[in-house]
């Protein structure tokens, strides 16, 4: 049976969106096994005492029941470039565990920090977090995502962006973009110049 990850950020002990990835859980099992998740996030992450600090990564692995669970500290990575990468069969509406689909996207890169992956020319996610464009008034995000990250779900269910559909013709009509994912939000992460997106 295949597994699913669920990776939660920790911020100075408390878990963080932990409603929008407890909403992901259920829809993930109740839509690939048929049956309702038992599983409750609140009732299984036990921060450790050298988690009560900073910023850590709680990976849990799972399907029907659950396979692990680990505490990393979070390690940022500094992406200043994307190289636009097309993958018009992709699909990921899940988390699966199973990344081989974006390990090969990803060795077609070439000089790029990371790659923004595009369905049939419209702007997706990069290979591990969604992403949001700034038109100079307000942050918008595509329609047509690959995975509905549990960040994302929280600023659009805030209005803090909005959601449309972006062809990559449409990027220079933006001011900058930023990954978001439950480490990268409006607050944490650094802007992507327009001209440092490329094909």
């Amino acid at each position: 049976m295949f597994q699913l990850i669920e990776t939660i950020r920790i911020q100075n002990g408390n878990p963080v969106n932990l409603t929008q990835h407890q909403t992901r859980m259920d829809r993930s099992i109740f839509e690939l096994f048929k049956t309702k998740n038992n599983i409750q996030l609140q009732n299984i992450i036990e921060v450790p005492n050298e988690a009560q600090q900073g910023i850590w990564k709680c990976r849990i692995i799972y399907n029907i029941e659950i396979h692990e669970i680990s505490y990393t500290p979070y390690i940022y990575r500094n992406i200043k470039s994307l190289q636009i990468i097309e993958a018009s069969n992709i699909e990921y509406p899940y988390k699966y565990s199973d990344r081989n689909e974006f390990e090969t996207l990803l060795y077609k890169k070439q000089d790029a920090d990371e790659i923004l992956i595009t369905k049939n020319g419209y702007i997706t996610d990069t290979s591990y977090t969604n992403i949001i464009f700034f038109d100079g008034t307000q942050w918008v995000t595509p329609k047509t995502y690959l995975l509905p990250g549990t960040q994302r779900a929280f600023l659009l269910q805030n209005n803090k962006i909005q959601e449309k559909s972006i062809h990559k013709n449409d990027i220079l009509k933006f001011k900058k973009a930023r990954m978001i994912n439950c480490f990268l939000d409006l607050e944490y992460g650094n802007d992507i110049a327009i001209d440092q997106i490329y094909s």
